[in-house]
């Protein structure tokens, strides 16, 4: 008893919330981590007022809501979901269930015969919050935070305005956010010398998890990173090349048959950011959820929830000073924190309306002509900026070890952060935001699979799509597999 119930002093508080991981305090830093993620299940649990709805409004209604109904009456009958008895896909255009890559087909969709509407949204965000807790961990073991610079990284990371604002609007296959950290630790892995054909497997693989989840937009986000991280680190060009070409292929079962949308669906670009002063200003200020934003005529009128990315004045100063300002400045920073920067900067880029709308327009091919909505690229570029601010504060707080009084001032600096961030979380809960859009006609029983085995083009370009998606996925493992039998067999022959 005595081991777990030392005295406490200041410099022992210190050590505990600001320092590296250490042995002597591992249990207490696990059970305050894991309070850590029970709060954070508890917060998303309330936001989305655990699974009760309402779902008649917004998108809930008119997009996921039948969606899911659908996948929910195919599963009861033992049908393929292939095609719809109502529209529910793509503004009506198609009756093609699987045309549309943004569906949630991965395996949770087998718990939906239990499940409404509501409370399957509910269990995806758990789900995925918690694949995306256990990412942000390897983040934490790698770079030695303390447990004040992961709460903060925790906080920002799963509370911001962007993933809140997409979810209470019913944005069921927006949970794919979360495995943006994810995807963060193979970069890292990547730039700190693991480029090999196991790692290419893991980011397609990921990208195919994440596809799976109907996140396509986030799949596309990561390919845009991966290409300027190419171009910013030419030693591993072919490695990045390599992963983004088997990403494609193996998630093509996915992607290909939305070629059969191509001249149906109204793919008009909507809007991006109009300003580089936009991102300090949707960071900062709060926006109410039934508002557009006009923009001064520079954008089309547009949803507050496409550009919100609420996190407070204090935390945007946080992020922009040690995630920017000090990434540029500071000679001892990591070189790659630094040319990280520019992929970053380039997805930042793209999200400025007239950027993207120009590029979408010279090159009309469906990585840009999928977005319609430019503003939410930059959610990649924030996570990034977000992981180097909170891993170079860790290391000014190594440099800067403060005092029991120093760290008090810096937790209400915390606190007062984390009210703002919470006083938007209210204001963006499903329950709250209900209130503002008008009711929507959504009754489940409408959608039910009428499958038309005479379909012969969306039939065979299914089959074709999910043969390549298999071959790629056996000719990549196999790659993987020759690797490491290389690398084990290398002592031997040595």
């Amino acid at each position: 008893m005595k081991k777990f119930f030392q005295p406490i002093d200041g410099a022992s508080i210190v050590d505990l919330l600001a320092g590296r991981p250490q042995s002597k305090n591992s249990w207490l830093q696990r059970l305050l981590l894991a309070l850590l993620y029970i709060g954070g299940l508890y917060l998303w649990g309330r936001f989305l007022n655990w699974g009760r709805g309402p779902v008649d409004f917004h998108d809930w209604a008119i997009i996921f809501g039948p969606r899911l109904a659908f996948l929910r009456e195919a599963i009861l009958r033992g049908e393929l979901p292939l095609h719809l008895s109502a529209p529910a896909v793509e503004d009506g255009v198609t009756l093609r269930f699987l045309s549309s890559p943004d569906q949630i087909l991965s395996p949770q969709i087998f718990l939906l015969p239990w499940l409404d509407v509501g409370h399957f949204v509910l269990l995806q965000y758990f789900l995925l919050f918690s694949l995306g807790f256990w990412a942000l961990l390897l983040l934490r073991r790698r770079f030695e935070l303390s447990l004040l610079a992961f709460t903060i990284l925790f906080a920002l990371f799963n509370f911001n305005g962007h993933i809140l604002a997409h979810a209470s609007v019913g944005h069921a296959n927006w949970a794919g956010y979360f495995l943006f950290a994810a995807f963060a630790v193979l970069i890292f892995d990547l730039l700190e010398g693991q480029a090999s054909w196991r790692w290419v497997a893991k980011v397609a693989f990921l990208s195919l998890f994440i596809v799976l989840q109907g996140s396509y937009h986030q799949f596309i986000y990561m390919l845009f990173f991966l290409g300027l991280l190419a171009l910013s680190f030419p030693r591993y060009f072919w490695w990045i090349a390599a992963a983004c070409g088997f990403a494609v292929l193996i998630t093509m079962a996915r992607t290909l048959p939305a070629g059969l949308l191509m001249g149906q669906l109204d793919n008009d670009f909507i809007s991006g950011y109009p300003h580089i002063e936009s991102f300090w200003t949707y960071m900062t200020q709060r926006q109410i959820a039934n508002d557009s934003t006009l923009n001064s005529g520079l954008t089309k009128p547009t949803g507050t929830w496409e550009y919100t990315f609420f996190v407070g004045i204090l935390a945007a100063l946080f992020i922009l000073y040690f995630g920017v300002l000090r990434n540029i400045t500071n000679r001892e920073t990591p070189f790659h924190f630094q040319v990280l920067l520019i992929p970053c900067l380039g997805l930042t880029l793209l999200s400025l309306d007239k950027v993207f709308f120009t590029l979408r327009s010279v090159f009309p091919i469906p990585l840009f002509t999928g977005e319609r909505v430019a503003a939410r690229i930059f959610s990649l570029a924030f996570v990034f900026i977000l992981i180097g601010a909170t891993v170079l504060f860790q290391r000014w707080l190594d440099k800067n070890r403060p005092t029991l009084t120093r760290l008090l001032a810096i937790l209400l600096l915390v606190a007062l952060a984390a009210y703002d961030m919470s006083t938007n979380m209210r204001l963006w809960s499903v329950k709250n935001i209900a209130n503002l859009y008008p009711t929507e006609d959504f009754v489940p029983s409408r959608y039910f699979p009428v499958n038309q085995y005479t379909d012969t083009p969306y039939l065979a370009l299914l089959t074709i799509s999910l043969l390549v998606s298999i071959a790629s996925a056996g000719v990549l493992l196999t790659l993987a597999w020759r690797e490491k039998r290389k690398l084990i067999n290398a002592p031997q022959d040595g």
